[in-house]
């Protein structure tokens, strides 16, 4: 395997990338960032419709067989559900919770009405773990162990609790401190989108939610629903004038900063919407203007056109559904010697307290931004291209 890591980027970076050779295990890269984001809002596939620069005018028309087969990958996604429900810090104590949902460590949960930058505790559950962003006012109110943030968002302290530990459980000092914590000291309740990802795989039908374990502690029953889905089948996109993403092992390391910021950009642009085409000036609306982004322009002034497909997912999205996913793109790219790759944005909370991994999440230097692109390439390379801080320093 060959990773690139931060010392192949100019400064000022706003980018982290990774890049990995087929190896025999061809998604170990893919498979390790997925399982350290495990936060996840949205997910959104972009399949393009062939490689080639000319892209006839029926594109929309093209072969329905296909298209069925193309929006077939994100089946995983188009059957999952999430739960919304309103409990107490308390109630994640229930022992038969903790047995059934969080010890196989696929649990994870995100409260979504609390802010980073404001609220006294922003509390989430993933891997086994439940994280606590406190307000120096509620830390020394709460009395459990914690750590200073390092970022010093309002001199927030961080606590994280391990609910998956054997020595978890009733009439162990440490369970009990946390229950005393939870009974008298942070004892409102929050609203959680919660899922399980161990109900997903196995099969596409969902197993008995950890929503059951836990509306005897909520204020109303939970509320299950899918995940909210938009699908485009043919969208026009502007073609890059450099070269195709699958070329990224060609860079050096003078080119590689701006060639992945490029297409950075132009996987950003697909996902708003964003047209990339030059325009005339308008006195009458504000422009943005992409830096080093160039199309390819037609003898007419038109941009060459590309057409994808873009499938997106939002709700709260486990790293376990997204595997699931990438294993049937790679699937769909066997069967179709014509594309080069296959790309997955994946959108974490704003909010959340960790970001990638264990990290805590840098609110005020990364604007929020928590976010990550998966590119699969045919011969079971990918590439992975992540926001590290729209500030000029990597954190």
């Amino acid at each position: 395997m060959t990773t690139l890591g931060l010392s192949a980027l100019p400064r000022p970076g706003a980018l982290r990338f990774a890049a990995q050779a087929p190896p025999l295990d061809k998604d170990a890269l893919v498979h390790r960032i997925l399982s350290e984001h495990p936060l996840n809002h949205a997910v959104e596939l972009v399949l393009p419709w062939a490689r080639d620069r000319a892209i006839s005018a029926n594109a929309k028309q093209t072969n329905a067989a296909d298209s069925v087969t193309r929006m077939s990958v994100a089946q995983p996604l188009k059957s999952a559900e999430f739960h919304v429900i309103e409990i107490p810090l308390l109630a994640l104590l229930d022992t038969e919770f903790l047995q059934r949902h969080v010890r196989n460590g696929h649990f994870v949960a995100m409260s979504v009405s609390e802010r980073l930058d404001g609220s006294t505790c922003v509390p989430a559950v993933a891997d086994g773990f439940l994280t606590l962003s406190l307000s120096k006012e509620a830390y020394e109110l709460c009395g459990l162990e914690g750590q200073l943030s390092k970022h010093e968002i309002q001199q927030r302290h961080t606590v994280r609790i391990h609910l998956a530990a054997e020595s978890f459980v009733p009439g162990k000092s440490h369970y009990e401190r946390v229950k005393w914590c939870f009974a008298e000291r942070l004892t409102r309740s929050f609203k959680f989108v919660c899922t399980d990802a161990a109900t997903y795989t196995n099969g596409d039908q969902p197993a008995p939610s950890p929503a059951h374990a836990l509306n005897k502690h909520a204020l109303a029953p939970a509320r299950t629903l899918h995940l909210s889905h938009t699908e485009q089948r043919a969208v026009t996109v502007p073609q890059l004038l450099v070269a195709p993403i699958e070329s990224v092992a060609a860079q050096d390391n003078a080119t590689l900063g701006p060639y992945l910021s490029t297409w950075q950009t132009w996987f950003g642009a697909i996902s708003c919407g964003i047209s990339l085409a030059p325009r005339a000036a308008d006195d009458f609306a504000s422009t943005f203007q992409f830096e080093g982004v160039e199309v390819e322009i037609s003898d007419t002034g038109d941009a060459v056109p590309l057409a994808v497909s873009i499938s997106k997912f939002t709700g709260i999205v486990s790293s376990e559904q997204i595997k699931r996913v990438v294993a049937r793109a790679r699937a769909y790219l066997a069967t179709c010697p014509e594309l080069p790759w296959a790309a997955l944005n994946i959108w974490g909370f704003i909010d959340a307290p960790v970001a990638y991994g264990d990290r805590e999440h840098c609110l005020e230097q990364a604007n929020g931004e928590n976010d990550v692109t998966l590119i699969l390439f045919r011969d079971g390379g990918s590439c992975v291209l992540s926001t590290a801080s729209s500030r000029n320093e990597l954190t």
